[in-house]
């Protein structure tokens, strides 16, 4: 329907609900909107004529019109085929009222439902919002571990590297020490078979010049041992 069908039954349902303030002729518009209640919502020609029969009522009611006998069991037909054209006429402006009116209540409950339906999708829509900024900072939270844990690793690999390095340089020196020990020990066999060597030359050169040495005191005692004794007169010619 056009806004403007929409406007007018607003305009029509403020007016009727004014009248169900009236003191005296309240009941009978508080009745008829609760026809209109009733019958929009399952708005046909049916229901449409019952609500402008009630709204008629009403307001002949309130003029002091006469308005035939009419049930709710009764058929539209029998409602209406006894009206005098006041009252016919009444009706039909009442039957186009109805129309705009239930179209009217028809868009507010679509407007109220459309307005709950958005509220729901605002609210999902923050609960979804609130969720990816809650995964969000899960994620973050688990990048963050991943890095510490890769630091970590890089660390472990780094002191890796640097106790394969010392390890590397201990052996080195190890090996250096042990070539340098050997060398020295070589050094000091070397020296040591020197040494026994000059030991050896020095023993056999002693013994050899012990012995002609030996000799030669040998050799001058005999001398001198010959000497004294033919040194006396008596002993003189026997040197």
């Amino acid at each position: 329907p056009s806004p403007g069908v929409i406007e007018e039954g607003k305009a029509q349902l403020q007016k009727f609900e004014e009248f169900a303030k009236h003191p005296r002729y309240g009941d009978c518009w508080t009745g008829a909107l609760k026809q209109v209640s009733v019958g929009c919502k399952e708005l046909d020609e049916e229901q449409q004529s019952r609500i402008a029969l009630a709204f008629t009522h009403c307001h002949l009611l309130r003029s002091g019109k006469t308005f035939p006998l009419c049930t709710e069991t009764s058929s539209i037909r029998a409602c209406t085929q006894n009206m005098d054209d006041v009252a016919f006429n009444v009706y039909t402006e009442f039957f186009t009222h109805a129309h705009s009116i239930c179209y009217f209540l028809q868009s507010e409950i679509w407007q109220q439902r459309t307005e709950g339906t958005v509220h729901r999708l605002t609210e999902s829509s923050e609960n979804v919002v609130k969720q990816l900024e809650v995964t969000n900072q899960m994620a973050q939270e688990m990048i963050e571990a991943q890095n510490a844990t890769l630091r970590s690793q890089e660390e472990i690999l780094r002191n890796g590297e640097v106790l394969k390095g010392v390890l590397h340089d201990s052996t080195r020196g190890v090996k250096q020490a042990f070539k340098e020990m050997q060398e020295s020990a070589s050094k000091q066999q070397l020296v040591f078979a020197e040494i026994f060597n000059r030991i050896t030359y020095l023993h056999q050169f002693v013994v050899g010049e012990s012995h002609t040495l030996y000799s030669f005191l040998y050799n001058l005692l005999a001398c001198v041992a010959a000497f004294l004794l033919t040194s006396t007169k008596r002993t003189a010619p026997a040197r």
